[in-house]
């Protein structure tokens, strides 16, 4: 169990690492309740984060990322 945050209208999210570590089975549910399965698309142990990518057919709504400056 745990949190993430859909950065990518496709469906990647970022998450911690210790929240997917040694999970067989990835289940994501959004802010409106829906469910989807997801898979680990890359993960950095040391700085314990995770990117996800949810199975989705529609667009994810997002939480919009400002560059530095």
């Amino acid at each position: 169990l745990g949190t993430g945050v859909v950065i990518d209208p496709r469906g990647y999210v970022i998450t911690n690492y210790h929240v997917v570590e040694d999970v067989s089975e990835i289940e994501a549910r959004v802010s409106d309740g829906e469910r989807f399965s997801a898979r680990i698309i890359a993960e950095d142990r040391r700085n314990d984060l995770a990117v996800l990518k949810i199975a989705s057919n529609r667009t994810l709504p997002l939480l919009p990322l400002r560059g530095a400056g």
